[in-house]
């Protein structure tokens, strides 16, 4: 025990002991800090996100019971555009002044783009067409009254703009203009242009008096057509619950009528007929409409984002728990995988400790998950760094009297048994 008379000993323990009140100390500086009203967290006003859900569901909480949200500008549901989404949360205060925090939500836009034709043809000639050409010219001559301009689509989530899909064109002398307009599901526009040419110079025609179809097209699939083959076959989504067929037939006295051109689910049959003089000839497409499927994952969050924690969501995941301090603002949205999905943040359950908020996910059934964020205090807050302070410091003190009056002690023996002698 010689070396407790080495005062470096007492140097070290002095040192240990300041290192630690200083730790403590700085603690207790961070929490009065985020205490203040204006700390980084609560004085932050924006905040932005990014999402690819049809609507949003947005939740935050009050730190003091003497505010409250503005009404249309509180905790809501929110429909949300590709780009970016506004929201924004007014709260006032009991002497009317109000704050505003704004959400930002950026929904990126995945839409299909593609708005080609996949093929254009004509009943009076034919077109060298390529689907990234679009303009054509054709002519004909003085005694042709009318021709059909027939096309199918690049991709089924396209569509013709109204008015503008394939039809009959009738003919006037001169320059006759017409348009094949398609429209992509992301909403981008693009035309087909053809200019047909009437001359005044008749041309012989032959007639055609066969029930044969000229060309045959779908607003959704691709069917390769030929007008010896009667049947085709095409497969849509379940998204799609119609379908529009355009048939020409090559005897422009021919009738053409086409069936019931509404889908249920699986096969449905549409008929074609072409009828001249008493005879008839039906052409038939098989259109196989996907089943719907039943999704478990109809009643489960897609995306659960909590502002400023990260809670490793997992859509399979119910609890979450978050360590926070209870003068923090919250801003929770909640993303549902299906349009038709209904998410209710309910209530707070509140105690001293902890505060639980409850996101009920509710399929058309009426089915529903629940999940639930924990909300607990942080147990090292600044009453704890106070007490970890006095109890440092009385400690160290506990530390240093005991080690001198074990020095005390074995003084005194050694001086006894000197005087003994």
């Amino acid at each position: 025990m010689k070396k407790l008379k080495d005062k470096n000993v007492y140097i070290l323990i002095i040192t240990i002991l300041f290192a630690s009140l200083i730790i403590n100390i700085v603690g207790i500086i961070m929490h009065i800090k985020n205490a203040n009203p204006y700390n980084r967290i609560s004085h932050q006003t924006n905040f932005s996100t990014t999402v690819d859900a049809p609507k949003a569901f947005v939740y935050a909480t009050l730190k003091d019971n003497d505010k409250g949200f503005l009404e249309g500008f509180g905790p809501r549901e929110v429909n949300l555009n590709y780009g970016h989404t506004d929201v924004d949360l007014e709260i006032q205060n009991k002497d009317k002044t109000t704050k505003t925090y704004k959400l930002v939500i950026n929904k990126p836009d995945k839409r299909d783009t593609e708005n080609r034709l996949a093929s254009l043809s004509t009943s009076a000639k034919k077109i060298n067409f390529n689907p990234n050409q679009y303009s054509y010219n054709i002519n004909v001559g003085a005694n042709v009254e009318s021709i059909y301009v027939n096309s199918s689509l690049m991709s089924d989530k396209s569509h013709y703009v109204y008015g503008y899909e394939p039809r009959k064109i009738d003919l006037q002398e001169g320059l006759n203009v017409a348009f094949i307009r398609t429209k992509s599901e992301a909403g981008e526009e693009k035309d087909y242009k053809i200019n047909i040419f009437k001359s005044t110079n008749n041309e012989e025609i032959e007639e055609d008096n066969s029930l044969d179809l000229d060309s045959l097209s779908l607003s959704v699939g691709q069917i390769n057509f030929k007008k010896d083959k009667l049947s085709y076959r095409v497969k849509v989504a379940n998204e799609v619950d119609e379908i529009n067929v355009y048939a020409f037939a090559k005897n422009k006295k021919a009738e053409v009528s086409v069936g019931d051109t509404k889908l249920n689910e699986g096969k449905n049959e549409i008929l074609i007929d072409v009828k001249y003089n008493n005879e008839s000839k039906t052409y038939k497409v098989i259109v196989n409409r996907e089943k719907k499927v039943i999704q478990d994952n109809d009643k489960k969050l897609k995306e659960l984002i909590v502002s400023g924690y990260n809670i490793h969501f997992n859509p399979d995941k119910f609890n979450y728990d978050i360590v926070a301090d209870a003068n923090r603002n919250l801003i929770i949205s909640a993303y549902p995988y299906l349009n038709d999905t209904d998410v209710t943040i309910i209530g707070n359950e509140q105690n001293k400790k902890n505060k639980t908020i409850k996101l009920l996910v509710t399929n058309v059934e009426g089915k529903y998950n629940t999940y639930q964020i924990n909300i607990k205090d942080k147990f090292w807050n600044i009453k704890n760094e106070v007490i970890a302070v006095a109890v440092t410091f009385i400690g160290g003190l506990f530390i240093l009297s005991l080690l001198k009056y074990y020095e005390m002690k074995t003084t005194k023996k050694k001086r006894k048994k000197r005087a003994k002698k």
